[in-house]
């Protein structure tokens, strides 16, 4: 009889502390461990939000820019065919007159308000550098609407500003995808 059995043995003071700390030390790293993996979750949904903004934004702005140089160069080939048919009844000795019977009238009434709109929609959606060379470029064009009819053109204005604005949209819409933005004729050398 000797010996105690465990049920009688004295209990040291650390023995009934040994589960409680190992307890709050589990409970602390699900806490720890939880925040960690929240925080890099929402950080991983910030970016993937923030990419397809992004993306979203790039394939706007691409939209507006190219409805837009469609529309000027809609307007330009109607300037250009009214200055023709100027020119044309000019030199046969006829008097150019307002009348809608050829169809060019028509075509640049219609022309300069599209061309307005998609101006407008660079200016709400287009970047600052973007609207500086589009107002460039309706600044080129005759303006219309007005009780006068003027069909003054700026060419090489609204060339350059035309050929900077697709090196804009090129840079703009390419995203962080690196890419060589310039025209054949700007490599080769020539103006």
């Amino acid at each position: 009889m000797g010996k105690q059995s465990d049920l009688t043995a004295p209990v040291r003071w650390w023995q009934g502390v040994t589960p409680l700390v190992a307890a709050i030390i589990g409970v602390l790293g699900v806490v720890i461990g939880g925040a960690i993996n929240a925080t890099i979750t929402q950080a991983t949904i910030s970016a993937q939000i923030g990419a397809a903004t992004s993306a979203t934004q790039r394939s706007d702005r691409a939209t507006v820019y190219f409805d837009f140089l469609d529309a000027a160069d809609a307007y330009q080939g109607t300037v250009l065919q009214l200055q023709e048919e100027m020119r044309s009844k000019a030199s046969s000795g006829q008097t150019f007159t307002l009348d809608d019977s050829h169809g060019v009238l028509s075509a640049f009434n219609k022309a300069r308000p599209t061309f307005q709109g998609a101006l407008n929609k660079v200016y709400v959606y287009g970047s600052f550098r973007a609207w500086e060379l589009a107002s460039g470029m309706a600044g080129a064009l005759p303006t219309a609407g007005t009780q006068t009819f003027n069909l003054d053109y700026n060419e090489k204005r609204f060339t350059s500003d035309y050929k900077q604005l697709l090196d804009v949209l090129c840079h703009e819409v390419n995203g962080p995808v690196p890419r060589q933005c310039q025209l054949p004729h700007e490599s080769a050398g020539t103006p």
